[in-house]
């Protein structure tokens, strides 16, 4: 958190502090624990390197292999080869891990809603997040909160 060196001060200290806070939440929590998920960061080629860089800094409707073949101006063939080269793993097995950590975050620490969770992973329809967090999970993120499964009494 050191790069935010600001002094909030004056009547818009409020607005400031929220723009802060807004900036914080939309990239540093998305610090990926490349580790953590099977990768050694250290021997992953520059071209991969930019990429982990990327996912961090974009939404995640942004970081299919089709944008980030793009972005390193390369076919989408070549990338998930070169992925799965230097990660051991699919480009898909790596995000759904990765989504899995960030639900974890959103959930368990923030304890978020579905919709907030929707939006703050850029998700541009929360049932595209549901769908996509039921096929990982088994249950629908409404269920989801405090990293427990909510009973749904049937009263």
């Amino acid at each position: 958190f050191s790069y935010f060196n600001q002094l909030i001060v004056g009547e818009n200290r409020t607005a400031n502090l929220t723009l802060i806070f807004n900036q914080m939440l939309q990239s540093h929590w998305k610090k990926i624990p490349i580790e953590n998920l099977g990768i050694s960061y250290d021997k992953l080629s520059p071209r991969l390197k930019s990429i982990i860089n990327y996912i961090e800094t974009h939404e995640i409707k942004n970081c299919s292999t089709a944008k980030l073949s793009e972005y390193l101006d390369i076919s989408q063939g070549y990338f998930s080869q070169e992925f799965k080269k230097e990660t051991g793993q699919t480009f898909r097995e790596f995000m759904q891990k990765l989504l899995a950590y960030y639900e974890s975050i959103i959930f368990e620490q923030l304890d978020l809603t579905a919709k907030q969770a929707s939006a703050l992973l850029g998700y541009s329809e929360l049932s595209s997040f549901s769908r996509s967090f039921k096929k990982r999970k088994g249950y629908p993120p409404s269920m989801q909160r405090n990293g427990k499964m909510k009973v749904v009494s049937q009263s």
